[in-house]
């Protein structure tokens, strides 16, 4: 097992005014949530299960509307060893809700505050770590994502998660990468559990920007920028272990605090 994978490029050398400056945004930005933070409406739907033991995997993630993609979500974390979900579903009208309860291994809650008052499903986020407990790792992403690391047929995320902890880590960067058709319309069912990518099987091999900021590593471009001139962040830390002093901050691509970073951004952990 390898990660990360290995490759000629270097981030350019981080000096101490840079780490200097990486510190000062912890202590601002993660003073600014500390105050701001407040906690927000959340119902379970679902009938409340035993709290998460020790070697359980949660996954969190957030859904509206997404059922045609459910099935193949559930699936892939499944076969890679999540063992509960934890689920914010924002007020569905397509049957979401209805097949994520009839999922026995999944937690579905909902709020009567909606998605972008929730600071974008950040603060249902960090309730819900509150709720099934810090000091714990987590998958934390969204429905339309599916995370793939090297030899993850082979290895589980429980393999990498017990690799990260003996190199001292505490969360895992991943590029987000779009994939889409051919240009003809693309029709999902959802029942034939297909991968995504099996149908929408494109994606932009280069076209990107990758710097290494204050807040931790930045990548933009792809399709978004080519097409639309769009420039999100594509970068998150879907593998995280979260403890009383994590945040999101104002993103949830680049959480708190960010010094926590600093190793997987320089490019110098080694291979597993």
């Amino acid at each position: 097992m390898r990660y990360p994978l290995r490759s000629n490029f270097v981030f350019p050398t981080r000096g101490i005014v840079d780490k200097l400056l990486t510190m000062w945004e912890d202590f601002r930005v993660g003073r600014r949530e500390r105050r701001n933070r407040k906690r927000v409406d959340l119902r379970q739907l679902s009938p409340k299960r035993e709290p998460l033991v020790h070697n359980e995997l949660p996954l969190v993630f957030v859904t509206r509307n997404e059922l045609t993609i459910l099935p193949a979500f559930l699936n892939h974390y499944r076969l890679l060893g999540v063992t509960r979900f934890i689920c914010v579903d924002d007020q569905s009208t397509d049957g979401t809700s209805e097949f994520l309860m009839s999922q026995p291994d999944v937690d579905v809650w909902t709020s009567g505050v909606r998605f972008v008052e929730a600071r974008r499903g950040r603060l249902w986020r960090e309730q819900l770590f509150e709720i099934y407990g810090v000091g714990r790792w987590y998958i934390n992403v969204d429905a339309d994502e599916l995370l793939v690391y090297d030899q993850c047929t082979k290895y589980s995320l429980k393999d990498l998660t017990r690799r990260l902890e003996q190199l001292g880590e505490t969360r895992m960067p991943a590029p987000m990468i779009d994939f889409y058709g051919d240009g003809a319309e693309i029709q999902i069912s959802g029942e034939d559990n297909l991968k995504p990518w099996k149908t929408a099987k494109y994606f932009d091999p280069e076209g990107y920007e990758v710097l290494l900021e204050k807040r931790g590593i930045s990548v933009v471009g792809g399709p978004r920028a080519r097409v639309f001139g769009d420039v999100p962040q594509l970068i998150k830390y879907p593998v995280i272990y979260w403890d009383t002093a994590c945040q999101f901050g104002s993103s949830i691509h680049r959480p708190l605090p960010y010094s926590r970073k600093l190793l997987f951004d320089l490019g110098c952990a080694p291979a597993l």
